[in-house]
């Protein structure tokens, strides 16, 4: 069977229930030093980490008001699930996510350097418009 193209990369109509949920996804973004996020990065839901700097790295996110800005059909209490992966099996180089103007952060926003077999090198989070110009990030 051929997907379908329309929409948002959802298979429309042709569908069986069992299906898992397909959709079209980028190349993940490559981060190796600190930086603010763009919105494009935020859509495109995935990050791949490797600070390479032999310390931790930070990744701000866009302001809130940018998030209305790219998405204007979004309404409050819609979110979007995003992932980072921390390749770098260096200890110190963690990545921390960082509050951008707008931003309300809850739990764990460390994605810890896979340095070991007890560390967690993947975390997902959810990001949540909460009002205008105001979203949350929680950790899962």
């Amino acid at each position: 069977m051929t997907l379908s193209t329309i929409g948002q990369g959802f298979l429309l109509g042709d569908g069986l229930v069992g299906d898992p949920l397909f959709y079209a996804q980028g190349t993940p973004t490559s981060l190796t030093s600190s930086a603010t996020l763009t919105v494009d990065q935020i859509g495109n839901r995935m990050f791949k980490c490797n600070a390479a700097t032999g310390a931790g790295v930070t990744y701000t996110l866009p302001t809130a008001a940018a998030m209305d800005a790219a998405y204007p059909s979004i309404q409050n209490n819609m979110a979007i699930e995003i992932s980072f992966t921390n390749v770098s099996t260096v200890a110190a180089e963690d990545a921390t996510i960082a509050a951008g103007t707008g931003w309300t952060l809850y739990g764990n926003v460390v994605v810890a350097s896979n340095n070991a077999a007890t560390d967690w090198s993947t975390r997902t989070f959810v990001l949540i418009k909460t009002g205008t110009a105001a979203w949350s990030l929680y950790g899962k």
